[in-house]
């Protein structure tokens, strides 16, 4: 499969330089793809459900106990999930300099539709994202939660042809779920909403700030 997928003279020298620069050559690497922010916040219908952190955390020591790994690549878009791990596990993570989002927990946009302040963002997250990719498919071990990422990596590692272990969650996907949208702060006090979550539906009536969910039957 590798016939197929080609970089550039310039991205092919990038990802091979900076390879060699952030593992050292270490070769006893866990390679963790993780996706957090408005993946696992928005549920997108039809999606894979990813992992828990603390299933990953804890395969990952279940791992480093079997196979005594010597660095962590993880691969995440969200700043939380790369802090957890780098509190867990400390200088066997490997600094990953790719841009990370610090998602807010009331934000319901999807992180195609924020504006980042950095020259050349999306060119450069590309070329981050790639070398993150890049790097998960070299590693010897490698877990994860089912996502367009990992079948990158999974091509890119020739369908791990050369892994040693490697592990992909499969949860199912999430279903069809519309969530409330609130037009202004009264509604966020005063209001009754209609929500459908995973095929039930429900009447969400709001006073003071307290929400009452009513399972019902929408016509």
């Amino acid at each position: 499969m590798l016939e197929y997928l080609k970089f550039s003279d310039e991205i092919q020298k990038y990802i091979e330089e900076q390879y060699k620069k952030i593992t050292e050559n270490e070769t006893e690497i866990l390679g963790i793809i993780l996706r957090g922010t408005d993946y696992t916040k928005l549920k997108p219908q039809g999606h894979h459900i990813q992992p828990s952190l603390t299933m990953v955390i804890d395969k990952a020591k279940e791992l480093l106990k079997k196979y005594h790994y010597k660095k962590i690549w993880l691969a995440t878009e969200d700043i939380d999930i790369y802090n957890q791990f780098k509190e867990e596990f400390g200088d066997l993570l490997l600094e990953n300099k790719q841009y990370m989002y610090k998602y807010n927990s009331n934000n319901d946009k999807y992180l195609s539709e924020i504006k980042v302040k950095r020259d050349n963002h999306n060119y450069n997250l590309a070329k981050e994202y790639i070398l993150s990719m890049y790097i998960l498919s070299k590693c010897k071990y490698i877990i994860g939660g089912r996502t367009a990422g990992t079948v990158a990596v999974y091509l890119m590692s020739d369908c791990f042809k050369h892994q040693k272990y490697f592990y992909i969650w499969s949860l199912g996907v999430y279903k069809f779920m519309k969530k409330i949208k609130y037009k202004n702060y009264l509604e966020r006090i005063f209001s009754v909403k209609k929500e459908c979550n995973e095929e039930k539906n429900y009447k969400v009536i709001t006073i003071f700030g307290i929400k009452i969910k009513i399972r019902v039957k929408f016509n």
